[in-house]
């Protein structure tokens, strides 16, 4: 295999895994409630982010000019909704191990 045969098949594997965590994550969103619903949402976003800003990775579009801005603009967006939906599920857990008071669901 060539290097460029390798680097295709790497970017196509890791599309094709961001694209079935999507397909995942939208089978847990659809099933939880509340608090864990708004982390749920928050991982999907992240995931559909990342999966979105691979695709400015591959041949044609990659040479772009304006194609890099949007692939660095939503990987900033994976790294703030993943970041976020991190912070949710960790105040739920505290809050379920009774570390902090649960004074009202927002």
């Amino acid at each position: 295999m060539t290097p460029f045969a390798i680097v295709l098949s790497l970017k196509t594997a890791i599309f094709l895994i961001s694209l079935g965590a999507v397909i995942y994550m939208f089978g847990v969103v659809w099933r939880v409630e509340k608090r864990l619903d708004l982390a749920a949402k928050l991982f999907l976003a992240s995931i559909i982010s990342f999966t979105l800003s691979r695709i400015f990775n591959f041949g044609a579009i990659e040479n772009w000019s304006w194609s890099s801005g949007i692939k660095i603009s939503l990987e900033l967006l994976f790294a703030i909704f993943f970041l976020w939906g991190t912070l949710e599920l960790r105040l739920m857990i505290r809050k379920l191990d009774g570390e902090i008071k649960d004074k009202e669901e927002r």
